[in-house]
Parts: structure tokens; C-alpha cells; sequence
């Protein structure tokens, strides 16, 4: 299990004098601790050719249609598709089993990377914002 990120009392007010906007600052809970209250998930997707302009329309319907993502993107290079989302940390654990029901819904769609990744490539952490 990960241990709790920690910080000195002058880490935070060094941090609350270098950032240039309110928003770009780590928000810290009682304990000096940075929160970590959202997931950042970026998924690599390789369409098989046939189906790569209709695999990105799904995914941007996926996105639009999931609440619980509260930042979407899509990037594309000339043979994958990279999904990259943001959600509340509490959400998240919910979440994953609707990921799972829709990469079946779309698996037809794409291409195995390996035996041990299958369809998907998938990386996720804590958001530190």
C-alpha cells in the first residue's frame, strides 16, 4: 500500500508563495499531507485499421456519456488511440466495472497489444493538483 504523501509546515507555505494562480497550488488536508482527491487514468488503445475513425467517435461518446469523468481527452497517433480521464477518487472504484462493460462492447474493435496487456494498455495514479 502506498504511504501517505507528507510535508513540512515549510513546504507549504513555500508551496502557497510559488504557485502564480490559486488554482495551480497542491491543497493540503490538516495534516500537511497533499490531497489526492481525483484519479488520472490514460488507457492506449490500438484500433484494428478498419475501425480506428469509428473506435474514436465511441470513445467520445463513452466520454461524453459518463458523468463520473470530470476531464476528458483523446489523443491520436497513426495507429493508436490514447484516452486520458479524470475522476473523483471516490467515484472511481465505482466506475471501473462500467470500463470494463464497455471495452466489451468495442474488444471486435481492437487489436491485441500482447497475451499478458490484451486490448488495452492502462495507466492510472493519483491526480496531485
Amino acid at each position: 500500500m502506498r504511504q501517505a504523501i507528507t510535508t513540512s509546515i515549510f513546504s507549504v507555505d513555500l508551496a502557497n508563495k510559488i504557485y502564480a494562480h490559486e488554482r495551480d497550488k497542491p491543497q493540503f488536508n490538516d495534516h500537511g499531507e497533499i490531497k489526492l482527491s481525483k484519479k488520472l487514468s490514460i488507457v492506449r488503445f490500438k484500433p484494428k485499421p478498419e475501425y480506428f475513425d469509428e473506435f474514436v467517435q465511441k470513445l467520445k461518446l463513452r466520454h461524453q456519456s459518463d458523468l463520473a469523468m470530470t476531464d476528458t481527452k483523446i489523443m491520436i497517433t497513426d495507429n493508436e488511440v490514447v484516452g486520458i480521464v479524470v475522476r473523483d477518487t471516490e467515484i472511481f472504484s465505482k466506475n471501473v466495472q462500467s470500463g470494463v462493460e464497455y471495452l466489451d462492447t468495442v474488444r471486435h474493435m481492437l487489436q491485441e497489444y500482447d497475451p499478458v496487456n490484451r486490448h488495452t494498455i492502462p495507466l492510472t495514479g493519483d491526480l496531485v493538483e
